[in-house]
């Protein structure tokens, strides 16, 4: 998604300022790059997974406080959804989280202690389990097993995943969001419809909020001590 983005944004700064302009993209977990960034590596510009980890940088004193106030949606450029890829014609039948519970399922998911989106993967599945009902030792202890059949810990998405499909971040702009959603009825992408329409809206989703924002969310789950290193240990 970046290099696309890079590529049309080189050809509108050229257009507007008449320079050339090269981007040279560094990749890795999110905490990671904010603690480079604050401790001196030199960037124009860094994309960020967290609210937490912009707030590394604005700490640093290279954001302006406020920053997410200045746009709308907390200046997120866009929304996700946790996505399951499986084998092709999906042979174990995985559709949900409980699915990967189940001792014959290995998960590949880096670990939350170093990536963003892990963390998003941890809370997304914490919050699936709340939501059947749970109480807070059956989540953790739910937690513990998903874990358990973790076969890679890596340290940050792009070590674990491969590209899905094109880009498939969910758009922002909700007149863009409608213009992608899937009108089959299917909950299941087995392929790219020939429509384009691939976003699926009829699912539960959360926010941070939920979890009393990242603040407390990282102190709670992932801080030294915090619940995944409990979970992880175990």
């Amino acid at each position: 998604m970046y290099e696309s983005y890079n590529a049309l944004f080189a050809e509108h700064w050229k257009e507007q300022a008449g320079q050339d302009v090269t981007v040279i993209q560094s990749h890795g977990g999110s905490g990671k790059q904010a603690l480079e960034v604050a401790n001196g590596l030199e960037a124009d510009v860094v994309t960020l997974a967290l609210e937490g980890d912009v707030q590394v940088v604005a700490d640093a004193g290279m954001i302006e406080d406020g920053f997410e106030d200045e746009f709308d949606q907390e200046s997120s450029p866009y929304t996700s959804t946790i996505v399951f890829l499986v084998r092709k014609d999906n042979p174990k039948n995985i559709a949900d989280w409980d699915d990967l519970l189940r001792e014959d399922v290995g998960v590949i998911t880096p670990n939350p202690k170093t990536s963003g989106g892990a963390r998003w993967n941890y809370l997304a599945a914490w919050y699936y389990f709340e939501s059947q009902g749970q109480s807070g030792e059956e989540i953790t202890e739910n937690m513990k097993t998903l874990y358990h059949n973790v076969l890679v810990l890596d340290s940050g998405a792009r070590g674990a995943t491969t590209t899905f499909a094109e880009n498939f971040y969910r758009p922002s702009d909700p007149d863009v969001f409608s213009d992608y959603i899937s009108t089959s009825g299917e909950r299941v992408i087995t392929e790219l419809p020939a429509d384009g329409k691939w976003i699926v809206d009829d699912i539960a989703l959360t926010d941070i909020a939920h979890f009393g924002g990242w603040s407390e969310a990282s102190a709670k789950h992932f801080a030294d001590g915090g619940v995944f290193e409990a979970i992880h240990e175990q």
